[in-house]
């Protein structure tokens, strides 16, 4: 069965009337609840459908404009953000984090879309965690076990000139060594 949004309402509103003041908020975390159970997943694929299909997931159109009735590749699995918010994170069968997605079951703000992750990525980070003043070192992560595999450079300031630099270095090292780093389908195997 796919969304219906006057069930939802009548939901809230019997909620409501028998004393509940956070009939909405409840409602909306059954209905994300419910959804990753019955392993719902958002139509909106990046980068697209055919990227999780060549992993395994498959997908079956339902009653419904933002979700689809999915089934993971072979030992794969759905964890929900631990903070209680909108995010599901769906790990592989080695435990790593693959891809994630977003679902607000909200009647009056519904909204989903999921991503597939790359292996190799570049980013930045403080010298001094949470301290915004500190200087920042560029470096390449493998997700596949959270290791830096290359260290760019350490600036002064995030979207200088010289960060932009160390940031087109760490790019330039993932097309030299990863030709297809930034197809979250591939590497994973190696």
């Amino acid at each position: 069965m796919g969304y219906k949004p006057e069930i939802e309402a009548m939901v809230i509103f019997t909620k409501a009337m028998g004393g509940n003041e956070r009939a909405a908020e409840d409602v909306q975390k059954e209905e994300q609840d419910n959804a990753r159970a019955c392993q719902k997943l958002p139509i909106k694929m990046n980068p697209s459908k055919e990227a999780f299909e060549a992993l395994g997931f498959t997908f079956e159109e339902i009653d419904d404009d933002l979700l689809c009735k999915a089934t993971l590749p072979e030992g794969w699995t759905m964890k929900a953000d631990e903070d209680g918010g909108y995010w599901t994170y769906i790990y592989d069968s080695k435990g790593r984090e693959r891809a994630s997605y977003f679902y607000k079951g909200a009647i009056y703000d519904r909204d989903a879309f999921m991503d597939l992750k790359q292996r190799y990525t570049y980013t930045y980070d403080h010298v001094i965690s949470k301290d915004y003043n500190s200087p920042i070192f560029i470096y390449v992560k493998d997700k596949a076990d959270g290791k830096i595999i290359y260290n760019a450079g350490q600036c002064d300031q995030a979207y200088s000139d010289e960060y932009n630099a160390l940031m087109d270095k760490a790019k330039e090292f993932l097309k030299n060594n990863f030709p297809e780093w930034e197809d979250p389908t591939k590497y994973w195997d190696d």
